[in-house]
């Protein structure tokens, strides 16, 4: 029964080269909030891709540039006339529009300079401060079996019943707890395939200059989203070492019902992350 207990209350499989634990919690997340990780094709083997995506983007991206500097430089003419317009004026538009093809061709590596910016600035100043990489998971599964080794023997297994039941609520909330974090991994592998496109509409002023902009503020978002999720796994796993040391100790039903209590909490923060996310960069 004890093996049973372990084998049900921890998992560890590998999903695209991460490395996902339940007995492993801190590390499982480090790595998906670790940019040189995710930007790394050899550790995360969903980026192999982006950079193909990103090529094809950018020849749409090109292509819609093109015609917005052509619907640009028609307006320019039309609206002012000819006898008005200064050589200037064209040669400063052609500069721009030049300097966004670059941008376009470069796409995928300003989007990691920006990311690799937010992480060295923000989120590992706040990691260093608050001593995360210090902090250490409670193994369930011991805890529940070594609270369950005080009981008589029918006592015991009736415990190992309940452990059992209670597993299928503790596993669903932990795998709603990595499946968020993994979904910010894709999704900031997804700005990066689609960068492109908001670089094209920056060259045209009067409509789509606004949303480009969204877009970048959006990514930085995504970006800033780790800060919290820091913080969050710090309380988490020193909720659970404040479960495990409690000196008034705690029953295996209440053992449970606590780590429960700690996954929804920290689901709960993980969504407070999109939503400061939104306050801040005005996502959305």
């Amino acid at each position: 029964m004890e093996a049973l207990i372990k084998a049900i209350y921890s998992f560890s499989f590998k999903l695209f080269g991460i490395t996902i634990s339940s007995t492993d919690i801190t590390g499982t997340i480090w790595s998906l909030l670790d940019i040189g990780t995710l930007f790394d094709s050899s550790k995360f083997e969903l980026y192999r891709y982006v950079e193909a995506i990103n090529s094809a983007i950018a020849s749409l991206g090109l292509s819609l540039l093109t015609l917005f500097f052509m619907i640009n430089l028609i307006k320019l003419l039309t609206q002012e006339g000819v006898e008005r317009i200064s050589w200037e004026r064209i040669v400063l538009r052609a500069a721009v529009f030049f300097m966004l093809v670059v941008f376009i061709n470069h796409s995928m590596e300003w989007f990691k300079t920006l990311a690799q910016v937010v992480q060295d600035s923000v989120l590992t100043p706040v990691k260093n401060s608050m001593s995360l990489g210090a902090t250490q998971d409670v193994k369930i599964a011991d805890e529940l079996i070594n609270m369950a080794k005080n009981e008589g023997k029918i006592e015991r297994y009736l415990w190992y019943a309940v452990y059992i039941i209670l597993a299928i609520p503790y596993m669903a909330t932990l795998i709603m707890i990595l499946s968020q974090v993994f979904l910010r991994a894709i999704k900031l592998l997804i700005y990066m395939m689609f960068s492109p496109i908001p670089i094209a509409m920056a060259a045209e002023g009067e409509t789509y200059r606004g949303k480009a902009l969204s877009y970048f503020m959006s990514f930085c978002g995504v970006c800033f989203e780790a800060v919290v999720i820091y913080i969050g796994t710090f309380i988490y796993v020193r909720g659970f070492n404040s479960i495990a040391s409690s000196p008034n100790g705690t029953d295996g039903i209440g053992l449970v019902i606590a780590i429960l209590f700690m996954n929804g909490l920290f689901s709960a923060m993980i969504s407070l992350s999109s939503q400061l996310s939104e306050k801040f960069f005005g996502r959305g």
